[in-house]
C-alpha cells in the first residue's frame, strides 16, 4: 500500500514509527513525568487551549464514553445536532447513561441549521449539554455554526461537549475561544500519530460540575485523572511507547506550524473538490460551504461498485480510500492529512490521476485532463511549502503520464 488517503487514518511518518522502537520508560520511573507533561503541553498548543487535558490509553469510542459516563446523569436532556453515522452514534453515549438526548436531525447531506439547534434547547426546558461531532465524517460535512455554540451554550447554562475525533491537528479548532468544555481527540489523524491514545481537555465549568458530581467509573473518571496529571504520574498503566510515537508526531505538526497544516488540508481538499467536480463525481454533501476539509465523501457514480473501485485503486495503484458508512448512499472517502509534513502538489495529483484512471476502467468514461487541469488550477496559485527540515521540492506533472494512462 503506497499512499493512505483513508478519512479516519493517515500515513505515518518513518519518523514517529522510529520513535515506536525506543526504550518505553518505566511509567513509574523518573522519564516518565517529563514525558506525559511534553505530551500534554503540546495537545494544549494543537487545541489550542489552556484547559486541562485528560491523556486516556484508548481508542476515541473511549473517550466518547468518557464524556457519558462523566457528565451525563438519567433524566437529563442533552442536544444533539445529527447528520450521519457519527453525530447519530452520540446519542447512544447520551442514552446509555439514562439521559435524554434531544436529536436535532438533518437529512444525509445537509446540518441542521443554527435556528434549529436553538429551538431545541428552548423546547427541551432545562438542558445540560450539547454535545456534537465538529466534522461528520460520514458524509463529509463540517458544521458552520460551531463558532456560535460556546455563547449559545452559556446563554442556556450546558456544557458544551465535543467530538473532534479526527480533525484535532489538521483542521482549525480553537477550544478557548469557542468556548468548549470538554473536547475529544485522538492521537491518530489529524495528529498524526498512531492509534491509541484519547485525549479530552476539561474547563473550569466543567471541572466545577464534576467536582459537585463525582462520576461512578473507575478507569473513565476524569477528577482521578487530572488529580494524577497534576503530581506528573499516570493514573493507570498508560501505552507509554504509543506516548513516545504521539510525542514525535506532535513534534512534527508544531514544526510544520498549525497554519501552515491547517492551510494544506484545506488547499488539497480544494484541489481534490475541483477536480472531481470537473468530471461530475459528485460530493454527498450538495452545499460546497459544508463540504469537510478533511474527510472528502464522494458518490460513487452511477454502474460503479463501491468495493470493486476501492479494491482496484489499492491493487493497481497502491492508494487506499475508505468504504461508505450505513445511511449514506454508495460512496468513498478520502482523507487530506498525511505524514509527509511538506506540501507536495504530485501526492494529490497522482492521486487524482489514478482515481481518474480506475474510473474508466470501471466504465465511468470521464476526462483525465480536464480533472488535473481544474486541480493544477487550484494548486499553481500555492507555494510549495516546507520547513527547515523539511525543505519544498518543487514538483510539475509530468504530462506526458496523460498518454499513459489514455492506452490503458
Amino acid at each position: 500500500m503506497g499512499e493512505l488517503w483513508m478519512g479516519c487514518e493517515s500515513n505515518i511518518s518513518e519518523r514517529v514509527l522510529s520513535a515506536l522502537y525506543r526504550p518505553e520508560p518505566d511509567h513509574r520511573g523518573e522519564t516518565f513525568g517529563p514525558l506525559q507533561d511534553r505530551l500534554i503541553k503540546k495537545v494544549q498548543q494543537v487545541l489550542q487551549t489552556q484547559n486541562d487535558i485528560m491523556v486516556i490509553t484508548s481508542s476515541g469510542t473511549g473517550g466518547l464514553e468518557a464524556i457519558g459516563i462523566n457528565f451525563f446523569k438519567p433524566g437529563d436532556n442533552v442536544v444533539v445536532p445529527t447528520c450521519g453515522l457519527f453525530s447519530r452514534l452520540l446519542c447512544e453515549y447520551v442514552r446509555n447513561a439514562g439521559a435524554n438526548p434531544i436529536e436535532i436531525e438533518a437529512p444525509v447531506g445537509d446540518e441542521p441549521s443554527f435556528e434549529q439547534i436553538e429551538n431545541g434547547f428552548k423546547q427541551a426546558g432545562k438542558v445540560k449539554a450539547f454535545f456534537s461531532v465538529y466534522d461528520e465524517t460520514a458524509t463529509g460535512i463540517t458544521f458552520s455554526w460551531f463558532d456560535k455554540m460556546g455563547a449559545l451554550c452559556r446563554k442556556y447554562n450546558a456544557l458544551f461537549l465535543v467530538d473532534a475525533h479526527a480533525i484535532g491537528g489538521a483542521v482549525n479548532l480553537p477550544v478557548d475561544q469557542w468556548g468548549i468544555d470538554c473536547c475529544m481527540c485522538v492521537s491518530q489523524i489529524g495528529m498524526g500519530g498512531p492509534a491509541g491514545l484519547c485525549f479530552l481537555s476539561v474547563s473550569d465549568r466543567a471541572k466545577k460540575y464534576l467536582e459537585e458530581n463525582p462520576p461512578k467509573s473507575v478507569y473513565f473518571n476524569i477528577p482521578y485523572y487530572l488529580r494524577w496529571h497534576s503530581i506528573h504520574q499516570p493514573a493507570f498503566t498508560p501505552a507509554t511507547i504509543i506516548m513516545l510515537a504521539t510525542d514525535e508526531a506532535l513534534n512534527m505538526v508544531l514544526e510544520e506550524g498549525l497554519e501552515m497544516r491547517f492551510k494544506r488540508c484545506e488547499i488539497a481538499a480544494k484541489a481534490f473538490y475541483a477536480a472531481f467536480d470537473a468530471i461530475g463525481v459528485e460530493t454527498i454533501t450538495k452545499k460546497k460551504e459544508l463540504r469537510s476539509k478533511l474527510t472528502l465523501a464522494f458518490k460513487m457514480p452511477p454502474g460503479i461498485d463501491e468495493s470493486e473501485f476501492r479494491k482496484l485503486l489499492d491493487n493497481k495503484y497502491g492508494i487506499y480510500v475508505y468504504h461508505a458508512v450505513t445511511g449514506t448512499p454508495p460512496s468513498w472517502r478520502l482523507g487530506t492529512i498525511g505524514a509527509d509534513p511538506v506540501f507536495r502538489e504530485g501526492r494529490v495529483m497522482a492521486t487524482v490521476t489514478c482515481i481518474c484512471s480506475v474510473l474508466n476502467l470501471m466504465g465511468y468514461k470521464n476526462d483525465m485532463g480536464k480533472a488535473i487541469e481544474a486541480a493544477h488550477e487550484v494548486l499553481k496559485g500555492y507555494p510549495c511549502w516546507g520547513t527547515k527540515k523539511y525543505p519544498p521540492i518543487p514538483w510539475e506533472f509530468p504530462r506526458s503520464m496523460l498518454k499513459l494512462f489514455k492506452e490503458e
